[in-house]
């Protein structure tokens, strides 16, 4: 068994009975990835929400798709050539017609999680929602939204702890952060299981991190990568000071090559975003931070 990448003080989040337009939908933790239900061209089955990857990636042993020059890169910066096609969607009781979609090989993972998985969810499927993950009580809340990116129906009493700009890489979501000074756009990955930074950050930040044992990393792609596991104080995300979080270190560059636009400097997945009730809004171009349990406590910088 191997980590998988694709991609404090807490007052309540009290829901608010919802509309038509705001849907729960519930979801299991596998090795701390998010397993939701769905109907693909009739396929019932498992899917991961990985908001690491942009588009909705299948798994060939149960779907076909048609030769392209599409290339899938993974976080080694492997490429996989994909086929494909352009199936419809349903998640509970939403609905998408004809979504693009990536056909690769996912047996590995289903080796792995000792589950048949069907696909990997990409964020822009959510484009036109407003996506909310609640890890404690393992549902999303997917909200439709105006024009201005605004939701029917606000699902949450509490006010937010931080609302951050997303930017993006290839489509896919990052933030700005900070830990010990440096500043860092990190992927907001639902697909990952431990935080990832790059390798040439390590002698930055050394002094300030626990070493664990070396882990072995894999992805969408076959390749398996062994990286140097840590426990990471102080990262910033916002104006909130997170809790330790398990995070690997791993040579970024092949991955920024592959993928157009600004070199990312790491991941934040399971290990950050289990901390707080998560939304995401890509219309908005906004993540929304919000405190997930009374008992639990968070820190404020300026405080």
């Amino acid at each position: 068994m191997y980590p998988r990448l694709f991609t404090l003080l807490l007052s309540l989040c009290l829901p608010l009975p919802l509309l038509a337009t705001c849907h729960i939908i519930p979801f299991k933790l596998v090795d701390k990835l998010i397993i939701v239900r769905a109907n693909i061209d009739g396929w019932k089955g498992n899917y991961i929400l990985d908001t690491g990857i942009p588009n909705l990636l299948l798994n060939s042993q149960y779907f076909d798709g048609m030769a392209s020059d599409k290339i899938h890169y993974g976080i080694s910066g492997s490429a996989t050539q994909i086929e494909v096609c352009f199936p419809g969607v349903q998640i509970g009781p939403v609905t998408w017609k004809k979504v693009y979609a990536g056909v690769v090989p996912l047996t590995h993972l289903e080796r792995s999680l000792d589950l048949k998985l069907h696909g990997l969810l990409g964020c822009y499927l959510f484009r036109n929602y407003e996506l909310t993950i609640d890890y404690v009580k393992e549902q999303l809340y997917l909200c439709e939204i105006n024009r201005k990116g605004l939701p029917e129906e606000k699902h949450f009493h509490s006010e937010p702890l931080a609302v951050v700009p997303l930017s993006y890489k290839k489509s896919i979501p990052y933030v700005e952060s900070h830990v010990y000074g440096e500043k860092l756009r990190l992927i907001i990955d639902t697909g990952a299981e431990i935080n990832l930074l790059h390798a040439g950050m390590y002698s930055n930040v050394k002094d300030h991190v626990v070493p664990l044992s070396r882990l072995n990393l894999g992805g969408v792609g076959e390749e398996v990568i062994s990286a140097q596991a840590s426990t990471l104080n102080d990262l910033q995300v916002g104006q909130i000071l997170c809790a330790p979080m398990k995070t690997a270190f791993l040579d970024l560059g092949k991955m920024n090559e592959g993928l157009p636009g600004v070199a990312i400097d790491g991941i934040v997945g399971y290990e950050f975003l289990s901390q707080f009730i998560i939304t995401l809004n890509f219309r908005k171009n906004e993540m929304t931070i919000k405190e997930r349990h009374p008992a639990q406590m968070i820190a404020t910088v300026g405080e």
